[in-house]
Parts: C-alpha cells; structure tokens; sequence
C-alpha cells in the first residue's frame, strides 16, 4: 500500500505494519458528521458517494487532517494520499486505541451461510467453558454496526474495545464477503479463521462466484500486501463440505475448496467428517429431536441435542472445532451440548393447535433454503410442505429464480410475498421467484402482503403439515420505497397473532433437561 504523507506526520509506521497516531489525532472516522476537533477524517470514493466530497465539512468540524486517494488534494497543508483508503481506514481505527488488542483473542468466520449461528454457539460454548466471550455480527445492535453483518472498521474497533473494558477475553466476528473485499478487518488481529460453506450470495456486488468466493478466500489467504488481513493461529475449513449435485448448483466445487487450504500460510484444521478436529454423527428420534455421538480429542460423548434435524450439525461441528481451537477444554464444551440455545431467527419451530407446524428461518439463497426444506421433507415425511418467502431489493436476481426452482423441488406449494423491496417493485421479484417455480413445474401464487402470505399457507395447511417461512428470520424491519418500516419479526408475529406456540422441533416431548456421557479414550489434547 502506498502512503505519501504532506505536512507534519499523522501518523507513523512501525513493524507490523502497525500504525502510531500523533498525539493530536485522538480519534479517525470515514463519517464526516462524526467529525470533532482532534480527528483524522478519511475519505474513501464509495459506491453511491465520494468521501472527499465532504473534506470540507470535516475540516469545518474541527479534523485536523484528511486521507484521501491518490492524486487527493487538501485545502489545509496536513493531509495523506494513499493507493488503498479503505485498508488504510481500518489500520487507522485499530491505532486510536492500540492497547485493545493485546487484551483479547479475535476469530472470524466467513462463509455463505451459517455464520450467524457458529459464531453464538461457538461463544455460548465458551462461556460453558469458563472463558468470557462475545460476538459481533448480524445479531448485534445495529445502532452499533449500521446494521452492517461486520461494522465498519471505526464501529468494529469501538466494539471490541468495549468489550475489551467487560472482561471479555475472545470475540468472535462474523466476516461478510463485503467486508472481506471492502477491508473492513484490515487492522484486526485475527487468531484464528473458520469457512463455514461456500454458495451462491451478493452477485450483486461481486458480479460472479469466482469473485465472491475469492473475496472470502482473503481471510484465510496469505496475502501479497502485509497491511492486507491474514490469520495468526490458524484455519479451520470443513472436512466435508456440500458440494454441488449439478453444474448449476451454484456450490463450491473441491477444486475452489482446495484454494482456501493451498493459499493459507497457517495450520489448517478440518472439522466434521469422522477424523475432524470436532465431529458430530447424529440420529433423528421422533420425539427427542437428535441423538449425537460427539467426537473432540480423545473425549467422546454420546447425548441428546435440542435440535429437530440435522441440518445445523455442521454448524455445530465447526462451533465446537473453534472454541476448542480457542483453548476452552473438551469435557466443558460436551457437557455444554445439551444447553445449547436457539438462534434467533434460526430453525424456529412453532405449533398452531390442532393445525400445522410454521418453521421460520433466516434463509436467503439456494442453498440455505434447500437444506430447510430437504430437513423438513426428511423429519416429517409425511406432511404437507408449504414455502413463504421474497425476493429482497437490491439484491442478486438471479438468485430468485434458482430459489423458486428449489422450492419446486422440495415444497408442494409455494407462495411468494414481499421481503425488504427497498426501491424495486415486489411484485417483479415475486415473478423472478415463480419463473423458477413455474419452469421446474409447480405452480405458485404472489400474495402481496408478508403476514397475509403466511395466514394464507396456515390456513391452507393441515394437522401436522408444515409452512416454511424463510428470508428474514430475526430480522423486524422490512425496507420499501418510503425507508424502513418496524413490523416485526415473522416468529414474533406467527406467536402473538396466530397464537402458535414456539417448540424446539417437531413432537417434542416435554422432558427433564438431557445430560451427556462423556468417554475418553486417551491420548494427547490438540489446541
């Protein structure tokens, strides 16, 4: 990265590289009304806006310098030129409070689906264990992040210093291909990387899978640039990950796989799979949810697990391959197991009385859906399967129809309704959505209005069927043309107006809390 500094220094490089601020830049934002007298203002060339369109608004604020793109020109005689903003940005935020970092262990996780819920399980999994932790991600404050998956680097570094100030000793963040490509991490001490899979997502943005995989192959990379992110400790990538049935899968093939494990400079750990560094090999029962054998080290316990299929027991393998890899000791995170908690928005089962089953969840792309919808058909064989969900604006298209497609093949009906449109019109994505539907053979139906939609598919259902209501899980804002509309999450929704009541899977049976037995066979504990 190339830096030209014009006037006093800013800031200066030390080996690292590791940025030292001057005493009188106290504070660096890219958000020029965040401006005040002793910060650094950096003005990154954006998507929808130029950064240094708004040098002259900082500098009325009080900055007391500005960094801009090469060939920037400031009006004071204190300013930087660099080749890179963005990744200077980062390293600029991590300056402003150097000492953060040496007081806790960061882990980042990247992948196109399942993060949300490794990282919450991963950091449920260590307190277990007696390790203060906590993340930053989706579930976060958007207040905090800007309702970003990963902050911003001036927000990430303000979170991590709070955190830092509560006593906690890991975090684990979630690591968006946005971030990735945008160098939100950059400054960020990563300990250890974890890929969770590898799917179709935000081609709106990357405009191709080989560059939207390439994007999340940066965190676990080597890189070229020594101010680029790169983790210290460690990779932990899937023993066994999903790969493609079909050409048009839009999966990772093993040959993408082999990249992340050729390119990264640090150990690489496999979890999953029957050597993985954690392992889970678990068995449905009809009123118990699953029954595991779990595998870390030499411990092996065999328990049951508050999960209704087996479609988060990846998520679970890699929760469990992190915190182990973290330092949190095998017998405290098998004996965790049976606590672990829901994820908000994530496989969220509901019963209406004497009707049918409503599962909500957060998936937003062929692949999450079809796992969903392959689980349901797997657990309850049976029922009736019905798909709610839309198309979100400003978004990939193309993935819509790949996602009605999916729906024909695993749903026996499927309505299309409204998601977040922002500035495009719902109903057009509604019709990329049954194009898919209608060219795999199912027919479908557009209901314009989210809840009404799933009223329709419950009322239609029987006893015992299920509607599956997939897009927005956790999520209670939806986004038009006017802004953003507080509405409620589905689950919140499908509870206080349809009178469902939540259950952990399907014909749960109301039982005291599952306990583990725990074997070891031996041998020497891996870190």
């Amino acid at each position: 990265m190339e830096i030209i500094q014009h006037g006093p220094p800013l800031f200066t490089v030390a080996p690292g590289p590791r940025l030292v601020l001057a005493p009188d830049v106290r504070h660096v934002t890219a958000h020029s009304g965040r401006v005040r007298p002793g910060s650094l203002f950096v003005a990154i060339p954006g998507h929808r806006t130029d950064g240094t369109r708004y040098a002259a608004e900082a500098l009325a604020r009080g900055a007391v310098g500005l960094v801009g793109p090469r060939g920037f020109r400031a009006p004071i005689p204190r300013w930087v030129e660099t080749s890179n903003p963005r990744l200077l940005y980062g390293h600029l935020a991590a300056a402003v409070a150097p000492a953060v970092q040496d007081r806790l262990t960061v882990a980042a996780v990247t992948g196109t689906n399942g993060k949300t819920t490794v990282v919450e399980w991963a950091a449920h999994l260590l307190r277990a264990a007696g390790i203060p932790a906590a993340t930053v991600g989706t579930l976060t404050d958007p207040a905090r992040t800007g309702g970003l998956t990963t902050p911003a680097a001036e927000d990430l570094h303000a979170l991590l210093a709070d955190q830092a100030a509560a006593g906690t000793r890991v975090v684990l963040v979630e690591a968006s291909s946005h971030a990735l490509a945008q160098h939100r991490l950059a400054g960020t001490r990563i300990a250890w990387a974890l890929v969770t899979t590898l799917g179709r997502d935000h081609l709106d943005y990357h405009r191709g899978l080989a560059a939207y995989w390439s994007a999340k192959r940066r965190l676990v990379k080597t890189p070229c640039d020594p101010w680029f992110v790169r983790p210290e400790t460690g990779v932990l990538l899937p023993g066994a990950p999903h790969l493609p049935e079909t050409p048009d899968a839009g999966l990772a093939d093993r040959a993408v796989w082999d990249t992340f494990a050729r390119h990264a400079a640090v150990p690489v750990l496999r979890y999953g799979g029957p050597d993985g560094y954690a392992a889970v090999r678990a068995r449905g029962t009809r009123r118990r949810g699953l029954v595991a054998q779990v595998t870390l080290g030499p411990h092996r316990a065999t328990m049951p697990l508050p999960l209704g299929d087996d479609t988060l027991v990846p998520c679970l393998e890699a929760a469990l391959a992190l915190a182990r890899a973290l330092g949190a000791d095998e017998r405290a995170l098998l004996a965790a197991l049976p606590s672990l908690p829901p994820v908000p928005g994530r496989q969220e089962w509901y019963r209406l009385p004497g009707g049918p089953y409503l599962l909500v969840d957060y998936a937003h792309n062929p692949e999450a859906l079809e796992h969903v919808l392959r689980a349901v058909r797997r657990t309850l064989p049976g029922a009736r399967v019905t798909a709610v969900f839309g198309g979100r604006g400003r978004r990939d298209r193309g993935k819509l129809a790949a996602m009605g497609h999916v729906a024909a093949r695993w749903a026996h009906d499927l309505v299309a309704t409204a998601d977040s449109p922002y500035d495009e019109d719902p109903a057009e994505l509604a019709d990329a959505i049954l194009a898919g539907t209608h060219a795999a053979g199912l027919s479908g139906r557009y209901v314009p209005e989210r809840f009404t939609a799933i009223l329709a598919a419950a009322w239609a259902a029987g006893p015992g069927d299920v509607v599956v209501v997939t897009g927005r899980g956790h999520e209670t804002v939806q986004w038009g043309r006017d802004g953003p509309r507080v509405i409620g999450s589905d689950g919140e929704w499908i509870r206080r107006v349809l009178g469902a009541e939540r259950v952990r899977f399907p014909g749960e049976a109301r039982s005291p809390a599952p306990s583990a037995t725990v074997r070891s066979s031996g041998g020497r504990r891996r870190r």
